[in-house]
């Protein structure tokens, strides 16, 4: 879950209001492409960016009517005329971008905030979100269509429709699901469909909440994991050491079954510092389906935990980037390089 859907899931839980704008369609070139959303706040604050600078300033005037008369529409900037007034000239953009500006207000009931409460819960319970919206070119949503994890189909805003429209929306959502790209949009007379993918969070487990962990969970929070810390020391086990964890579990290594529930998917950093503890964690985890798993401490320390004469290839030893890292704070921060690293290879493949 990116940090305009975090902001979101904020305001919704303060039942607070902001405007969101999504591009949903483009011709030509663009500073940004579909998919691409920027949320606008009562403070007059904004988050993200949909542009180079050229389109913000209108956006926001644009948020602040539709904030007044409640109602979603879409705007188009044309940027492909010559002259020296065009949208985005500055930025060297020569394209066509559609822009749906929805209010959200979770102080009373809305089409918006019921579809955008649907999508929350289900990234909150960790499910993919693959969506499809029927927008009109200006009035904006007509309908709005959702699949989880690729097969579970909700009708978001239950209109009623032709069986002949919902059976092309449940298709064009199962491609989706199984193709590469995170949006696209189709234009058919006057309506926009445009389809969008929605990840939740990753999830990493901190096994061991020693004090060299408290800025490792701050950083692997601040780029986007959940993280879950594991540990059977109550002193330690402490959200007020530990207040970016989602999730604080008490577990001793020989509970794990009983008490520790690893995703398929998940990350996971062995740093108990006590060796028989980090071996039974390692072998605890081997077992799972897992993307990264990472042991703390020198290569050969964790070779003698595995009682192999070389670490398998799937775990991660010694953790983080080679940037020669001293202390807490900079191990921290080479493991996030390494994660970020390990993202985008996984994203480009």
């Amino acid at each position: 879950m990116n940090e305009i859907l975090e902001a979101i899931e904020k305001i919704r839980n303060n039942k607070g209001q902001a405007v969101l704008a999504t591009i949903v369609a483009v011709a030509g070139s663009a500073y940004r492409r579909e998919g691409a959303k920027m949320l606008f706040l009562q403070s007059g604050q904004y988050r993200g960016t949909l542009s180079a600078g050229c389109l913000e300033a209108d956006l926001g005037l644009r948020a602040e009517q539709a904030q007044k008369d409640g109602q979603p529409f879409v705007f188009q900037y044309d940027m492909t005329a010559e002259d020296d007034l065009t949208w985005g000239r500055g930025a060297g953009c020569n394209g066509i971008i559609d822009v749906l500006i929805e209010p959200l207000n979770w102080s009373a009931q809305s089409p918006a905030t019921m579809y955008w409460t649907q999508v929350l819960d289900a990234l909150g319970e960790g499910k993919t979100v693959s969506t499809l919206r029927r927008l009109h070119k200006e009035k904006g949503p007509r309908a709005g269509y959702l699949m989880y994890d690729g097969e579970a189909f909700v009708n978001a805003f239950g209109e009623e429709v032709s069986d002949t429209f919902l059976t092309f929306a449940k298709q064009e959502l199962e491609d989706f699901h199984k193709g590469k790209q995170s949006s696209r949009s189709l234009r058919e007379e006057d309506e926009l469909i445009y389809l969008d993918r929605l990840l939740p969070k990753e999830r990493m487990f901190v096994f061991g909440a020693g004090p060299d962990a408290e800025p490792m969970v701050d950083l692997l929070a601040k780029i986007g994991f959940e993280v879950t810390v594991v540990d059977h020391r109550p002193v330690r086990l402490d959200q007020a050491l530990f207040p970016a964890a989602k999730r604080l579990v008490d577990s001793r290594p020989e509970q794990a079954e009983q008490r520790v529930d690893v995703p398929s998917g998940s990350y996971a950093l062995v740093m108990t510092h006590s060796f028989q503890s980090d071996r039974v964690w390692v072998n605890f985890l081997r077992a799972k389906s897992l993307r990264y798993l990472g042991v703390l401490g020198p290569r050969l320390r964790t070779s003698r935990l595995l009682e192999v004469d070389e670490v398998p290839g799937d775990i991660h030893s010694p953790v983080g980037l080679n940037i020669r890292a001293d202390g807490p704070d900079e191990i921290a921060v080479s493991v996030a390089a390494e994660l970020i690293q390990l993202r985008r290879a996984q994203s480009a493949g």
